[in-house]
């Protein structure tokens, strides 16, 4: 897919920061710790946001020294440190032992905790305040006014207000048609369909997808299911000439995922999640791995990109390591 220069936004304060988050992980979090990641001066770009579950009392060093591996991987000077949740005493900011352990695992690590803030939710005037002094606080401003949302809107970016709402984005279709479908796929793969044809189908596919022409009708899933089978039909859809295509073909992803069946929706979901986290969507890509795995906990390429992601490797690193793999073709 395309890759253009995202615009700068600067985030002037903490209730500006506070207010990208959704649109930084592509959905709205709740009940979380978020970790966001800086670069070092003078431009201090957001290398990494992270989230995770509040864990319980007894984990919160576990976690620390699990966010230490992507948060060291990613070169980071600074980190923010964001905890949204409701559970406060008098409006103090609860979870101290979480920030404490935390702050003090990366600054361990040579990662300085810029900020510590909590929010009991994000949305326009709630108001949020700092762990190391209580008296600075603020009110979070309206985050779909933000300049961030102007950005993501114009990108064609779409932010959830849940983190369900986007899982339920790539939820299957009806059971029925479903279950229809995964007979065809069997019956075609019983006939050990032919990779040069398979390859030729999804380049065709393709095209389709990015001029607009494509009829991903009932006969074209199926056909692309039983194509996406072969391992390099499948690996040269992350050759960088599709990779680098527009968002159109990330949709034929998603379409895809929705309309085929375990296990063979596994591939689709794949490709969705090397496409968005290129892209520089970790949460839909994480979502996507889960939906893959989850359909066929056998498949070895998922449990890579999520080793990689894990380990905090940036998406340009990713990107970088595909073009080695497959080099791009001269036209």
């Amino acid at each position: 897919m395309s890759h253009q220069p995202r615009p700068r936004i600067h985030l002037h304060d903490e209730g500006d920061f506070i207010a990208a988050v959704p649109y930084m992980l592509g959905y709205r979090p709740e009940n979380s710790l978020v970790v966001t990641t800086h670069t070092k001066k003078p431009q201090q770009n957001i290398a990494l946001c992270l989230r995770s579950d509040i864990p319980p009392e007894h984990l919160y060093q576990s976690l620390a020294e699990q966010l230490k591996i992507p948060i060291t991987g990613s070169d980071a000077a600074s980190a923010t440190i964001l905890v949204i949740c409701n559970d406060s005493a008098k409006h103090a900011p609860p979870h101290r032992a979480l920030v404490n352990a935390l702050t003090e695992t990366f600054n361990a690590n040579s990662v300085t905790v810029h900020d510590a803030l909590w929010a009991p939710d994000i949305t326009a005037g709630a108001r949020w305040s700092c762990y190391s002094n209580p008296e600075r606080s603020g009110q979070i401003p309206d985050p779909k006014a933000s300049a961030i949302a102007i950005a993501s809107t114009m990108s064609g970016s779409i932010t959830y207000d849940s983190k369900a709402d986007m899982r339920a984005s790539l939820e299957p279709c009806d059971a029925n048609l479903l279950s229809h479908r995964s007979k065809r796929i069997s019956a075609a793969l019983r006939h050990s369909p032919n990779e040069t044809s398979s390859l030729k189908l999804v380049d065709d596919t393709l095209t389709q997808a990015s001029d607009e022409t494509l009829n991903l009708d009932d006969n074209r899933i199926v056909d692309l299911a039983v194509a996406l089978t072969h391992v390099h039909v499948r690996d040269h859809c992350l050759k960088p000439e599709v990779t680098r295509r527009d968002a159109r073909i990330e949709q034929l992803w998603v379409d895809l995922t929705r309309a085929l069946p375990a296990p063979y929706r596994a591939e689709s979901a794949f490709l969705l999640a090397v496409t968005a986290y290129l892209r520089g969507d970790g949460a839909l890509a994480g979502i996507a791995l889960d939906v893959a795995r989850q359909a066929n906990p056998a498949h070895r390429a998922t449990r890579i990109m999520r080793h990689a992601m894990d380990m905090g490797l940036r998406p340009d690193a990713v990107a970088e390591a595909l073009a080695i793999a497959f080099p791009q073709q001269k036209p």
